[in-house]
């Protein structure tokens, strides 16, 4: 009897302790997920009423701030810019100072 009390006990211990280390563990989003929320707020030019493709060329920089280099379209270019600029981000997959397109379409 006492030995099946010590397994239970070591049973509801290790499953509290799991509970506990995941609750500690931050969601880690995507660079694109990130990149996304942010574009979230970008005002549609008024001479676009379909959807629109946008190729966003950018680097990041070394303190994992957002540098926008260049984008395709020249409506969508200044509010892009001023949004993405110097934003942080979590890096997973990317690596600084290297140059990425990031298509994008927004409707």
């Amino acid at each position: 009897m006492k030995s099946v009390k010590i397994v239970l006990f070591m049973t509801t211990t290790l499953l509290l302790s799991n509970l506990s280390n995941a609750t500690d563990i931050p969601k880690k989003f995507s660079e694109g997920t990130q990149i996304q929320q942010i574009l979230k707020s970008v005002p549609s030019p008024d001479e676009t009423t379909k959807e629109t493709k946008v190729n966003i060329t950018f680097i990041v920089n070394n303190q994992n701030e957002l540098v926008v280099l260049t984008t395709n379209n020249h409506l969508f270019d200044d509010s892009i810019k001023s949004l993405l600029n110097y934003k942080k981000i979590v890096l997973s997959d990317l690596k600084q100072n290297t140059v990425y397109t990031l298509p994008v379409t927004f409707r």
